[in-house]
């Protein structure tokens, strides 16, 4: 029985890196361009740049929707870093880089099992649901 729950936590904490960047595509706005994602344990790193042009406010925007994210912890992601950056000399375009943390869940199983066959995370949702089907398991949130 214990040898069990160790499988199942094992299994069910192993993240969907796929899950989580198609997560990030649906949820970033189209003007804004990453440069770098970075995942160190459940930490996530996003670092960007947006036309300078109502910059913050977008950035704020896409905030607001990583903190609705089902992967990220609630009311995790922060601007922790934002900076005016021309491009080149010849080019007048300024842009404002910046950096956005946030935490992710530890809990897959917190994530609803429709939204992960929606965003086409199938690895995770198949891992997530043949445990599920042994009894060994019981899905949270889904309803």
């Amino acid at each position: 029985k214990i040898l069990n729950k160790k499988l199942i936590d094992s299994i069910t904490s192993i993240r969907s890196s796929s899950a989580i960047l198609s997560e990030i595509s649906k949820l970033i706005p189209k003007s804004i361009v990453l440069r770098n994602i970075a995942v160190r344990e459940n930490d996530l790193e996003l670092k960007g740049v947006v036309n300078h042009v109502d910059g913050l406010e977008i950035i704020n925007l896409f905030i607001l929707e990583l903190n609705s994210s089902q992967f990220l912890k609630e009311g995790t992601a922060k601007l922790i870093k934002a900076s005016k950056e021309t491009q080149s000399k010849k080019d007048n375009n300024n842009f404002l880089a910046f950096i956005i943390k946030a935490n992710i869940i530890e809990d897959v199983t917190s994530v609803n099992k429709n939204y992960l066959e929606e965003i086409g995370s199938y690895g995770l949702f198949k891992r997530i649901d043949k445990i599920k089907k042994r009894g060994l398991l019981k899905w949270k949130n889904i309803f």
